[in-house]
């Protein structure tokens, strides 16, 4: 269920130039934690947020502009991306 998350806070830990492992983190966010148990939507938006940071460290502008219009539709109509 998380290997998105993990993968693009991963992705953010390399382009820092940082160890891969540090992807692991993302499984102690708060979001994370609740959403085990209740299944919200809070951890989509804490994964598109990693998604992000990685697009504007790596310069990836036009997606950036795709990440933040998903982030609002995972926010506003609760769909959670798979």
């Amino acid at each position: 269920m998380y290997k998105r998350q993990v993968f693009w806070l991963s992705s953010l830990a390399v382009a820092d130039g940082r160890q891969a492992v540090l992807g692991l983190l993302f499984l102690i966010v708060p979001a994370s934690l609740i959403a085990i148990d209740t299944m919200t939507v809070d951890v989509a938006l804490a994964a598109l947020t990693a998604c992000f940071a990685w697009q504007v460290k790596t310069g990836r502008e036009r997606w950036v502009w795709v990440t933040l219009a998903a982030a609002c539709l995972v926010r506003e109509l609760s769909l959670i991306h798979i």
